[in-house]
């Protein structure tokens, strides 16, 4: 599995996007209990994708 982690969720969310054409979603991106936001993507090619953001706190 690789992972693509990151604060910035417009950027992640496009990376997410992208690797699932052809492929298949795994497990939706969304929030999760402790806060984060991740989800998971196999790709057309069959690599298993890890993708989560935490949104940067204001100030």
């Amino acid at each position: 599995m690789f992972s693509l982690l990151g604060v910035d969720p417009a950027t992640l969310r496009g990376w997410f996007q992208r690797l699932a054409r052809g492929g298949r979603i795994a497990s939706e991106l969304q929030r999760r209990p402790w806060g984060a936001h991740d989800g998971q993507v196999v790709h057309r090619h069959g690599l298993h994708w890890l993708i989560g953001y935490e949104e940067e706190e204001p100030g």
